[in-house]
C-alpha cells in the first residue's frame, strides 16, 4: 500500500530516495513490530501462569519459548521469504540466537538490576540488545532468504546504463542472458562490453550468467572466472559429464539449466552433481517477454523433491511476475520483462520481494 502511494504520486527522483529508505528499513521495522508482539504475548502468558499459581521460573520457561516461536513465525510469514526445505535450519539458528540473546539479557539484568519489576527489566534488556541480535538474525537465521534477480541481455539488445539508472542496486543479483545463434538463429552477436559494464555498474552484486547455446563450451571457458555463477543447458550438444569434470574445481560457480519442455526424468539423476540448477519456465528459450508455463510448477516440485535437493540451489527464470512469484518454491527467482517493461521498475522489484 505504501509503495503504491509512492509509485503513483511522487516524482521519479524523489521516489528513488524514498524507495531506498523503505528498502533499508522495512525489514527492521517489521522485525521490531513482531518483536514487540512476541514480548507482550510472552509477558501476558507468564503473568497468566503465575496467576494460576505456577512458580515464576516455570512460568518463564514456558512463556519464553512461545515468544521465540511467535517471533520466528511472524518473520518468516510476513518479513523474510524462506524456502520450506530451509525453514527447519532457519528455525534452529533463530532459536539459538534468541536463546543467546535472552541469556545475555538475564546476565546483564542480574549484574545491573535497574527495576525490581520483571516486566520492566525484560523490556529494557530486550531494547538494549535488540539491534545487535537483529543483525545476527539477518546474517545467520535468515541467510537463506529467497533472492530476486533482474535479467539483462549480453547481446546488445539492452542499454545496460539505462537499465542501471532505472533499477539501481535494488535487485539481489543481476542475471545476464547470453543467447547465440545456435540457440536462436535471430540472436544478435554477443557484446563482451555488456558483461564488463554490468560487472562495473553492479560491482556489489553477484553476476549470474545464463548461457543459451547448443555449444556453450567457449562461453563457459571465457566467462566462468568473470561471473559468480554460470549456467549452461542440459539441452546443449555437449556431454554433460565432460563439462562437469572439466570445471569440477569451480563447481560452486557451475550450474545446469533445464528447459520446462524437457522431461525431468531425463536429468534427475545428474542434478546432484551441480551446486546450482536453473529452470527456464518459458516455452521458447532465447526469446524474452513470454508467459510462465503452468507445467513448470510440477517440474519445480519434482526438482525440490529430489532426494539430493540439499546439494543444490534452484533458480526459476522466465515469465515471473507479482501474481505467480509467491507460488514459486525456489532459492533464486529471475524476472526480466515484468521489471524492465514496468513504468516503475523499482516498484516492480518490491512487488516481487515483498508481496
Amino acid at each position: 500500500m505504501i509503495l503504491e502511494i509512492l509509485s503513483n504520486s511522487i516524482a521519479k527522483e524523489k521516489r528513488k530516495s524514498l524507495y531506498t529508505i523503505y528498502f533499508k528499513t522495512i525489514k527492521l521495522i517489521k522485525y521490531i513490530i513482531f518483536g514487540i508482539i512476541a514480548i507482550v504475548c510472552e509477558l501476558l502468558i507468564r503473568k497468566g501462569l503465575i496467576l494460576i499459581e505456577l512458580h515464576e521460573i516455570q512460568a518463564s520457561l514456558i512463556s519464553l519459548p512461545i515468544s521465540i516461536i511467535l517471533a520466528f513465525y511472524c518473520n518468516v510469514r510476513f518479513n523474510f521469504k524462506i524456502k520450506k526445505n530451509k525453514l527447519l535450519i532457519s528455525a534452529l539458528i533463530f532459536t539459538f540466537i534468541s536463546s543467546l540473546s535472552m541469556f545475555i539479557q538475564f546476565q546483564i539484568k542480574n549484574k545491573f538490576l535497574i527495576y525490581n519489576n520483571y516486566e520492566e527489566n525484560r523490556i529494557l534488556m530486550s531494547g538494549l540488545c535488540f539491534i545487535f541480535f537483529y543483525f545476527l538474525h539477518v546474517k545467520f537465521s535468515f541467510k537463506d532468504e529467497i533472492q530476486i534477480g533482474v535479467a539483462v541481455y549480453a547481446n546488445g539488445i539492452d542499454d545496460i546504463n539505462k537499465i542501471y539508472d532505472r533499477i539501481k542496486n535494488f535487485p539481489d543479483f543481476i542475471h545476464i542472458d547470453l543467447v547465440d545463434k545456435t540457440f536462436n538463429p535471430n540472436a544478435k552477436e554477443i557484446d563482451p562490453n555488456q558483461i564488463k559494464l554490468a560487472k562495473k555498474l553492479w560491482r556489489n552484486k553477484e553476476i549470474h550468467m545464463h548461457i543459451m547455446s547448443k555449444k556453450p563450451d567457449k562461453w563457459i571457458e571465457e566467462y566462468i572466472d568473470i561471473v559468480d555463477k554460470i549456467f549452461f543447458h542440459f539441452e546443449s550438444d555437449i556431454i554433460i559429464e565432460d563439462v562437469y569434470k572439466k570445471y569440477k574445481l569451480k563447481s560452486k560457480k557451475l550450474g545446469l539449466a533445464v528447459s520446462c519442455n524437457t522431461n525431468v526424468s531425463n536429468y534427475s539423476n545428474i542434478l546432484e552433481k551441480f551446486k546450482n540448477i536453473l529452470l527456464l519456465s518459458i516455452k521458447n528459450p532465447g526469446y524474452s517477454g513470454q508467459i510462465f508455463e503452468i507445467g513448470s510448477y510440477e517440474i519445480i516440485k519434482k526438482i525440490n523433491n529430489n532426494n539430493k535437493k540439499n546439494n543444490y540451489t534452484l533458480c526459476v527464470d522466465g515469465g515471473v511476475n507479482k501474481i505467480n512469484v509467491n507460488s514459486l518454491i525456489a532459492d533464486e527467482i529471475v524476472s526480466g520483462s515484468y521489471v524492465l517493461k514496468n513504468q516503475d521498475p523499482i516498484y516492480a522489484i518490491f512487488n516481487l520481494k515483498f508481496s
